[in-house]
């Protein structure tokens, strides 16, 4: 008998008692898993590789990014890009810029870009803003910034992961926040050069909604600190920022991402809420929205953008060949003008002789 009980005693604590949970376990909500594999640019190491994967969840996204080979012992960031990528990608190692098609429009490097901005995207939108979430500040360069984040180890490999609050997928309702396009800069002049110094971008902020933006029916269910009356002389609520009631933080711009990119930092600074200066960056690596697996969009487009059809050329009209000379013809000799004759020459009139007074007789006696 104590060796039933022992068996049995032994049998719970493998086993255990039921739980009174076990009877009403949730089927998790559905997830929605995606990937992306990132295509190199002309500044990437030779057989480097980097992966996302991507969860789409009610509410939010869950990213991770994998990247192997890549620089070693460097800070890398990852990018939403509202700006239409130019593709083929470059292939010059001795350019570092990796070009795309502003989301305001206008086509500055004549590659052929649209001279409209993208439908919808607001034009003091920046092109770019971090994978990051709406809740965590930046700092700037004062210590890495929150989002995807991270530092490769000897071997040029590393890993980051974040937690966003929006659909990375979505649109302007609910989709990737936009950041401000107006910075804090700083000139700089290296104590060695005499050159004038160089404007230097320094910080932005994301760009905010305000209360007057909304129509007057919205405003009270859109922004939490709407006040329908100037609580004192001057005081505006129109121009208030807009405070979402669900998240009581601001209310954002959103747009549709493009792409994403994938930045080392050669400095060892990440630059809050923009990429950084052309002279502290570059772009490694790519992600089209197009390539996502599975698709959310249609195919890739080959080239972008469309290069303008050539237009055969126009036929020109035969030449015209000049009249043929004609010998002069042969005019009539011109008709002397008639010779005024001279008046004829009257005779002169006769004049009459001249009355001689009658004599004077003398009186008759």
């Amino acid at each position: 008998m104590n060796m039933v009980k022992t068996f049995l005693a032994c049998l719970l604590v493998t086993i255990g008692l039921p739980s009174s949970s076990a009877a009403i376990v949730l089927t998790p909500p559905p997830v929605d898993v995606y990937t992306l594999e990132f295509e190199p640019t002309q500044n990437a190491r030779p057989e480097s590789s980097g992966v996302m994967t991507i969860r789409i969840f009610d509410g939010g996204t869950s990213v991770s990014f994998v990247l192997r080979g890549g620089y070693p012992n460097t800070v890398y960031t990852i990018w939403t890009v509202f700006n239409r990528l130019v593709v083929p990608l470059p292939t010059d190692p001795t350019r570092a810029a990796v070009p795309s098609c502003s989301a305001t429009g206008g086509d500055p490097d004549r590659l052929g870009c649209p001279s409209d901005a993208r439908p919808g995207f607001p034009p003091e939108g920046s092109p770019v803003a971090p994978l990051a979430r709406l809740d965590r500040p930046f700092t700037d360069g004062m210590g890495l910034d929150q989002g995807i984040t991270f530092v490769t180890n000897d071997l040029g490999d590393g890993a980051g992961a974040i937690s966003v609050e929006y659909n990375l997928f979505g649109g302007p309702d609910d989709g990737p926040p936009v950041g401000n396009k107006n910075f804090v800069t700083q000139c700089v002049r290296p104590v060695e050069s005499s050159d004038d110094c160089i404007r230097v971008n320094v910080a932005t902020t994301w760009l905010r909604k305000f209360i007057g933006e909304y129509g007057l029916e919205e405003r009270p269910s859109k922004c939490a600190n709407y006040e329908p009356l100037a609580v004192k002389p001057g005081i505006d609520p129109r121009y208030w920022q807009c405070i979402d009631p669900t998240t009581a933080l601001p209310r954002v711009h959103r747009y549709e991402v493009d792409h994403f990119r994938l930045a080392p930092h050669p400095d060892d600074l990440t630059h809050g809420l923009f990429g950084g200066n052309p002279k502290d960056h570059f772009i490694d690596m790519v992600g089209r929205r197009c390539r996502i697996s599975p698709p959310i969009d249609g195919p890739c487009p080959p080239v972008f953008p469309l290069l303008p059809v050539a237009q055969p050329p126009v036929a020109e009209p035969p030449a015209t060949e000049p009249p043929a000379t004609q010998p002069p013809a042969t005019e009539p000799p011109a008709t002397p003008p008639p010779v005024a004759e001279p008046p004829a020459t009257q005779p002169p009139v006769a004049e009459p002789p001249a009355t001689e007074p009658p004599a004077t007789q003398p009186p008759l006696t």
